[in-house]
């Protein structure tokens, strides 16, 4: 029973993470990333090993990263969706078409995703 409980709770975790879909753009140089890698150990850093996420975040904080002049991370966009039909959407004034097409393909592939999980998870309780 315990088996069938997990797997519940697990379930049950994915549904709410699948409550919103997030897509976030920012803008700015990845060589302040890449460098402070280096000083934590990773001989060759890549987007593949990076925990972007930490990253972006003490990037856009100033954390102990660099300088401020070379910390040059921008939000450019952010749309956060929810289940029920709600949005947070923002724009800054001079985001770019380029910008804008890569953001929104982002959020499409997001919503696919998460149509392709959801329609996995219905395929095994049918």
């Amino acid at each position: 029973m315990s088996n069938l409980s997990d797997a519940l709770a697990e379930l049950k975790n994915a549904i709410v993470d699948f409550s919103s879909l997030t897509v976030t753009t920012y803008s700015g140089d990845l060589k302040i990333i890449f460098d402070n890698a280096q000083k934590d150990g990773q001989a060759n850093p890549s987007l593949n090993t990076l925990d972007m996420n930490t990253l972006f975040q003490a990037a856009l904080t100033n954390a102990e990263l660099a300088p401020a002049q070379q910390a040059n991370f921008k939000l450019e966009a952010m749309n956060i969706h929810k289940i029920d039909g709600d949005a947070i959407i923002y724009r800054d004034q001079a985001f770019n078409q380029g910008l804008e097409e890569a953001h929104t393909a982002a959020i499409q592939a997001g919503r696919e995703t998460r149509e392709g999980f959801l329609t996995l998870v219905k395929g095994m309780w049918s």
